[in-house]
C-alpha cells in the first residue's frame, strides 16, 4: 500500500493489480483480507489506470466529476475522498464552487 494506491491480488492467482482507491474504500481494506471493490478502468495517452470504489454511488459520482471539462481522474478521486458522495451532492446543491 502506498498513499491511496493498493495492490489487489486476484483470488490468489498470483496476479496483482495496482488500484487507486478512494479514502472510504481504503478505510475498509486490510492486508491479507478478501475485499470487494467496484472499479473504473481508464485508458489514456500516458497510461492505463484502475480506480477502485467502495460503492456504486461513489463510482457513479467519479464518472460524473471526471466528465466535467478540466477535472481529471486524480481531481475527481481527491474530491470524493475529501467530501464523500454526500459532500459532493451538498456542494453541488449549494452551488459551492470551493
Amino acid at each position: 500500500m502506498r498513499g491511496n494506491n493498493v495492490v489487489v491480488d486476484l483470488a490468489g492467482a498470483g496476479i496483482g493489480l495496482s488500484v487507486t482507491v478512494s479514502a472510504s474504500a481504503l478505510s475498509k481494506l486490510f492486508v491479507g483480507k478478501p475485499c470487494h471493490l467496484l472499479t473504473e478502468f481508464l485508458v489514456r495517452e500516458d497510461g492505463w489506470q484502475l480506480y477502485g470504489f467502495e460503492s456504486s454511488d461513489e463510482r457513479i459520482w467519479f464518472r460524473h466529476l471526471h466528465s466535467i471539462s478540466g477535472i481529471g481522474p486524480k481531481t475527481a478521486m481527491a474530491t470524493l475522498s475529501v467530501l464523500g458522495v454526500n459532500g459532493v451532492i451538498s456542494a453541488i446543491s449549494a452551488e459551492d464552487e470551493n
